[in-house]
């Protein structure tokens, strides 16, 4: 199953957040994340913020792994769908690119869409329940 994690899934799900247990699933190849440059890059931008509290080294430890785990796509068509929030736009780059399976987002721009080109936008709860429903058959 190919994904695309919004920046906060990513955070949350790195730092142990409600949606934790998805690091696990990532780790046993249960789904692989898609990611552009541009979006790595927001990752760290996110991840470096003082809020967190991670020294240079945790950061760049965890974009380490983020980086051996992802598999990198490079967009090639602008999309210009959300308005409010026109970072958004690069998650849907992303999946678009390669058609991923899903994009998991806790972000209510994204989720408003509800889909893009056929491609469902969901919760991290709901994907972790599809996972356990894969897992099931």
């Amino acid at each position: 199953m190919r994904i695309v994690l919004d920046t906060s899934v990513l955070v949350s799900m790195i730092l142990g957040g409600t949606v934790g247990e998805l690091i696990d699933e990532w780790d046993a190849d249960n789904f692989q994340v898609i990611a552009s440059a541009e979006v790595v890059t927001e990752y760290a931008r996110v991840l470096a913020r003082p809020k967190f509290g991670l020294t240079r080294d945790i950061v760049e430890a965890i974009l380490g792994y983020v980086q051996r785990k992802i598999e990198f796509v490079a967009p090639t068509e602008q999309i210009a769908v959300i308005e409010d929030d026109p970072k958004d736009d690069m998650f849907l780059a992303c999946a678009a690119a390669v058609q991923t399976d899903y994009i998991v987002s806790g972000d209510q721009h994204l989720l408003a869409l509800g889909n893009f080109r056929g491609i469902p936008i969901i919760t991290p709860r709901a994907f972790l329940d599809l996972l356990e429903k894969s897992k099931r058959k």
